[in-house]
């Protein structure tokens, strides 16, 4: 948990970029392999099971910083999406608070 806390916010977010593209990764080789396009592999199943855990965390988080991470991380939706519902302070407070969320669960969650 310390290192956690040792990370800047920026690395913070890197971090969740790269569980981002595990994410979407993990969710082409489910919706692949339910149409039967895809053999199994033990690469792609372990995307998928990380995919279902950050599914899970995200399920479990509060819904508004749940929205922020798909939206910014996972599903990278257009710029600006947080525009007609937030301010730039309340959106950057929140992001920041759905990253470290995300982060403390996920680690805890070994």
């Amino acid at each position: 948990m310390e290192k956690l806390e040792s990370l800047s916010t920026q690395e913070k977010e890197q971090l969740i970029h790269y569980l981002g593209k595990l994410y979407r990764k993990g969710s082409v080789h489910e919706a692949f392999m339910k149409q039967g396009m895809v053999e199994d592999h033990p690469v792609q199943e372990n995307d998928m099971e990380i995919t279902a855990l950050l599914r899970l965390i995200l399920r479990q988080m509060n819904r508004e910083y749940a929205m922020i991470i798909l939206n910014d991380f996972f599903e990278v939706k257009e710029r600006g999406w947080w525009h007609s519902i937030y301010s730039r302070s309340s959106y950057n407070r929140c992001k920041k608070e759905a990253v470290d969320l995300l982060l403390n669960r996920l680690y805890t969650a070994q």
